[in-house]
């Protein structure tokens, strides 16, 4: 049976749920005292069942954590990739854009470089042909006063 103080709080509660007065030695004590630790006996069970069960709950999220983590680190690398093969693929038509805009304006620059050397040739041209002017008018003018 169980110790004089758990008998004496058990006729206490009965006394003042009920206002039934039960004696230490009666049969009942026994039947509430049985009932009274299978309950805590089912409690403790219950217990031990919700923590195992939120101990799987929690193993189960940890499991799906870390499944969702390397997910996001498996995307993380795929878009490092994406991002890679697109600045490669942007270098490359810079490139091709590059050798077109040259080679559009490579028959303009040709054309320009011309028009410049044929204007300079004409000013030496020019130049020359005043030097000969020049020069045979002065050899004129010397020839004048001799």
């Amino acid at each position: 049976m169980g110790s004089q103080a758990e008998v004496e709080a058990l006729i206490a509660e009965v006394f003042r749920t009920s206002g039934i007065k039960l004696t230490a030695d009666d049969p009942v004590i026994a039947i509430l005292l049985m009932q009274e630790a299978r309950l805590n006996a089912l409690f403790e069970e219950q217990r031990i069942s919700i923590q195992q069960g939120l101990a799987g709950y929690a193993a189960d999220m940890d499991d799906s954590l870390k499944a969702t983590v390397k997910a996001a680190e498996e995307l993380k690398t795929y878009r490092e990739q994406i991002l890679a093969e697109l600045l490669a693929k942007s270098d490359e038509r810079l490139t091709e854009s590059e050798g077109r805009i040259y080679a559009a304006m490579q028959p303009k620059i040709a054309a320009q470089n011309k028009a410049l050397v044929d204007e300079i040739a004409a000013k030496m041209n020019r130049s020359w042909l005043v030097a000969a002017l020049i020069s045979l008018g002065v050899f004129f003018a010397l020839l004048k006063f001799i």
